[in-house]
């Protein structure tokens, strides 16, 4: 590990919901830290606050990242509602060093996404370090990075620097984030490094054919929590995302993120003092 990077803080926008559910699967996100002692700073949610698309959340980002006392410190941006995290924060930072290579900002990466809604970064026809088919789509559910980096990464999507981020063809041209991370992320290989083998974020993605049940188990981690696991390298990510929660067309994401929640969200104790029963994960 590198003796720069000995923090990091975990930083996710979050703003209170109308919907029970969502409420929850933030409520689950946040306890999960706990368990694990990550520091979390929550962004976004003042008084009255709304979300006013992606578009809103990277500007938070951008303007998060720009008040980082120590420009050099580590910051995991990440989403909240649709992940959940595990490992400690030595676990976090020695994954990060061993994804990035040195290079001061990290992506994650997904195996399924739209014609135009994502950037490839690598040849899909190549067998994936991650052992998934297709893993080489940048996703913008998470950025880790030196605070420096990463709000070099932000301010050129608010700006459009050179188009990289407009624009969204299955949305009638709209402004996209994500797309301006892709083309950021490739536009500077110097600065930004790709989570090929998920050694920090994981991407559960591509429901149609059960990536869920096919690539990942359920296995026992410290402290008698439970951790979720690549089987193919034995990787367990620091971040893990469902997307597509709430879309039209959700059910078998919805039952891929209550599969991972039954498994390793962390319990309440009960009055005794006992832990709530956990059903067995896959094995």
């Amino acid at each position: 590990m590198s003796s720069s990077h000995s923090t990091f803080s975990l930083v996710s926008f979050m703003i209170e919901s109308k919907s029970g559910r969502r409420q929850r699967r933030i409520g689950n996100f946040v306890s999960m830290t706990r368990s694990w002692a990550l520091p979390l700073a929550v962004v976004g949610n003042a008084t009255g606050a709304v979300f006013g698309g992606w578009d809103h959340l990277q500007r938070v980002y951008l303007n998060h990242s720009r008040d980082v006392p120590n420009r050099r410190d580590l910051v995991a941006y990440v989403d909240s509602a649709d992940a959940f995290v595990q490992g400690t924060a030595a676990d976090w930072l020695a994954a990060f060093e061993r994804a990035s290579g040195g290079k001061p900002v990290l992506v994650g990466l997904e195996s399924n996404c739209p014609e135009g809604r994502c950037v490839p970064v690598a040849n899909a026809a190549l067998p994936a370090p991650s052992g998934i088919k297709g893993y080489v789509h940048v996703n913008g559910g998470f950025v880790m990075g030196e605070a420096w980096a990463v709000h070099r990464v932000w301010q050129a999507i608010t700006d459009n620097e050179k188009s990289i981020a407009c624009c969204d063809p299955t949305h009638k041209g709209r402004f996209d984030p994500q797309l301006g991370l892709g083309r950021f992320a490739l536009a500077h290989p110097e600065l930004v490094a790709f989570d090929h083998r998920q050694e920090v974020a994981a991407n559960l993605i591509n429901f149609d054919t059960d990536e869920w049940l096919t690539h990942y188990d359920i296995v026992d981690g410290a402290g008698g929590r439970r951790q979720l696991r690549n089987k193919h390298t034995g990787v367990r990510p620091c971040w893990m995302h469902v997307p597509g929660l709430y879309g039209k067309k959700r059910s078998k994401q919805v039952m891929v993120y209550q599969k991972v929640a039954e498994a390793i969200v962390p319990r309440p104790a009960t009055r005794d003092g006992a832990r709530g029963a956990r059903p067995k994960g896959r094995r």
